[in-house]
């Protein structure tokens, strides 16, 4: 009975840290602005939604430190209109971590520690602004960004190779790639996003082939 009795507490000790490891949001100030500025201290929690008013649209900023956004972290959330993660510590970013989040247009993930952008990170959103910079991003898999955006910023980061694929059917208005380590780029893995602009500066390519500038304007 005893024995028993120790298993049971011992199996509700590894149910609640299993979810307490996964709670996104742990002693941080959530700041959002809409007719007026507000914050909030958010001792735990699992959802972006459960903290900030249904109302009216919000845009959202949130100092401290978040290593992972956990699946649907930020996710069914109508009234969201910008997010700013800047230099949260981010290392990673969970497969459905953004979802349902028809109005925002504005996300800055700068100044964090992701080292790479997995397939449908950014599913079926309507995202225009998406600012990559200055994380330590070496791997872009395929369909990483399948949105439409009129800016995509990946400089300063430690992109070596730039793989077809990477864009699913999308236009990409301006990309910005300059500050990497970028020694190649697909043939035609730019060819299919509509690009008005892209900054390649102060990257190490031996020379750069005409064709991977070829695009659908």
């Amino acid at each position: 009975m005893r024995s028993s009795l120790v298993n049971l507490l011992l199996c509700i000790c590894v149910l609640h840290l299993s979810k307490s490891e996964k709670l996104t949001f742990k002693n941080v100030t959530v700041r959002w602005r809409h007719n007026y500025k507000k914050g909030e201290t958010v001792a735990t929690s699992d959802s972006l939604k459960k903290i900030i008013p249904d109302d009216e649209r919000v845009s959202v900023e949130i100092p401290g430190s978040i290593p992972i956004l956990y699946e649907k972290s930020v996710f069914d959330i109508p009234n969201l209109d910008s997010l700013d993660l800047y230099d949260v510590g981010l290392q990673e970013i969970k497969p459905g971590a953004f979802g349902n989040l028809p109005h925002l247009k504005w996300l800055s993930l700068r100044k964090n520690n992701l080292t790479e952008i997995k397939t449908n990170t950014f599913s079926d959103q309507k995202i225009i602004y998406l600012d990559l910079s200055f994380n330590s991003i070496i791997v872009l898999h395929p369909g990483a960004f399948n949105f439409n955006a009129n800016l995509l910023i990946l400089a300063n980061n430690k992109l070596t190779e730039f793989p077809s694929g990477v864009f699913e059917n999308v236009t990409i208005r301006t990309l910005i790639l300059a500050k990497n380590f970028l020694h190649t780029i697909a043939p035609k893995a730019l060819s299919t996003i509509a690009l008005n602009k892209l900054a390649l500066s102060n990257n190490i390519f031996d020379e750069i082939n005409p064709e991977i500038l070829t695009c659908n304007n």
